[in-house]
């Protein structure tokens, strides 16, 4: 009864959006590759091997526009649809032959200049298609099927027709309606189903669970369950890119099962805080990263290395990088803060790397301070926390280890004291001898290394 019950709910709401999408259905149009948008946050999953892909299909297969599981919805006010008919301006184009063309190609729609029809998909299409040499100059257009966006109002060359904005559901609806049979990755997958809890659209995180196979249906649960790690996640969310680029599902059991739950959100801190300096508080220099600008400054220190800084700023100069980004003045604030970034710049695949190397001295200290069999029942930071005893330490200050026969005392902080100091001395000292300590290969794959250990 569950089953059918649901089942009907589902059925129910196709019916309410379908019916929607009817009312709100403007028609047909060619429109110029030119005029055709993506809001920001659209193209933060902008993936550029799609984009090639696509191009070596046009260029081998020609490009085909005309079937309509290949035509792109998009949103069109009505005050600009007509603003558009008048500036096209010929009899063959009108409100009723956008509905009902009695040509095989749809009418061809030209927009003023200051005017864009904002598509809910497609961008990789649109995106090859403007690359493409296929195209001849006048051959520059795609099929959009056009819906009613912005206020309602009354079309005068169609006696009766009111359009009516398309809702948000309606939306969502057309932006995802073929996400199937599209390659997300993890981070985007994520990325919506934080979205849609966080926004209470049952259906629509379901949709999004469909997406994964079974068992990282499982991880992510479980992660999500994860009251510190979960949290420190979601809040990259408000650099999207990163995640697209560097969030693998597969990888979250690796990151549960260390225990380094501080060393984690300790590092998810300086990820945010050294994005939030390249990004500079700036909204539209946010929108403007995505993932193809991430992997291109990963692990770069631009403030270090001169020759790092000059490729980044020749291709933040020639949009290869932040090519959202289309004002100069935008770029070069971009580039005088990338300049200030004397460390390497870190992403979430530098955290996967660099927690190898991290768990590889873990391990050792966890051998030698709690014992080859012990079993941990909260993050490993805790666990050695309470084998610190305090002794032979003086009131106010911390021990640090010069050299392996000397020690000098410094003042404590709030945040900086006795355990701390010792917490990560021990781990230097494993870094440092770590080849004697395990047999741990932190730069192979674990399972390659576990072939090699003795």
């Amino acid at each position: 009864m569950a089953q059918s019950s649901h089942q009907d709910s589902i059925a129910r709401h196709e019916v309410d959006i379908l019916q929607e999408r009817t009312a709100k259905f403007l028609g047909k149009a060619r429109v110029l590759l030119d005029s055709l948008q993506f809001p920001k946050q659209v193209l933060v999953d902008l993936q550029r091997h799609n984009v090639d892909r696509l191009k070596r299909v046009f260029e081998l297969e020609g490009c085909r526009r005309l079937e309509p599981d290949r035509h792109i919805p998009a949103l069109i006010d009505a005050k600009d649809l007509q603003s558009a008919l008048e500036y096209t301006a010929t009899d063959h184009v009108t409100s009723e032959t956008l509905l009902d063309n009695p040509d095989a190609l749809p009418p061809l729609l030209k927009l003023p200049s200051h005017l864009s029809i904002q598509c809910l998909r497609g961008k990789h299409r649109v995106t090859a298609a403007k690359e493409t040499s296929v195209l001849e100059a006048t051959d520059r257009w795609w099929i959009v099927d056009l819906y009613s966006a912005g206020r309602s109002m009354s079309l005068p060359a169609v006696r009766g027709l009111t359009c009516i904005d398309l809702g948000a559901e309606g939306q969502r609806e057309l932006v995802e309606q073929y996400c199937n049979s599209h390659n997300f990755t993890d981070g985007s997958v994520y990325i919506r189903i934080l979205r849609y809890q966080a926004s209470r659209q049952e259906l629509a995180e379901k949709q999004w669970w469909a997406r994964l196979t079974k068992s990282k249906r499982n991880i992510l649960k479980r992660f999500l369950r994860h009251p510190r790690l979960a949290s420190g996640f979601a809040k990259l969310c408000k650099f999207e890119a990163l995640l697209v680029h560097g969030f693998r599902i597969g990888t979250l059991l690796e990151i549960m099962s260390s225990r380094l739950d501080e060393e984690i959100l300790c590092y998810l801190n300086h990820i945010s805080a050294i994005w939030s300096a390249i990004i500079g508080g700036d909204s539209e220099h946010r929108h403007a990263l995505d993932s193809q600008t991430v992997a291109s400054l990963q692990s770069k220190a631009p403030g270090v290395y001169s020759s790092e800084y000059s490729a980044l700023r020749q291709d933040i100069e020639q949009g290869t990088i932040f090519s959202l980004l289309k004002r100069s003045k935008n770029q070069a604030k971009i580039l005088q803060n990338i300049i200030t970034i004397m460390y390497p710049i870190p992403t979430l695949v530098t955290l996967r790397k660099d927690l190898r190397y991290l768990d590889a001295c873990a391990r050792a200290v966890r051998q030698a301070v709690l014992g080859p069999m012990a079993q941990l029942q909260s993050s490993f930071s805790e666990a050695v926390q309470k084998y610190f005893t305090n002794v032979n330490q003086k009131d106010g200050y911390f021990c640090l280890q010069l050299r392996d026969s000397s020690v000098i005392y410094c003042k404590s902080s709030a945040s900086y004291g006795p355990f701390e100091t010792g917490y990560r001395q021990l781990h230097l000292y494993a870094m440092r001898n770590i080849l004697h300590l395990n047999s741990s290969l932190p730069r192979q794959h674990r399972r390659c290394a576990k072939q090699r250990r003795k």
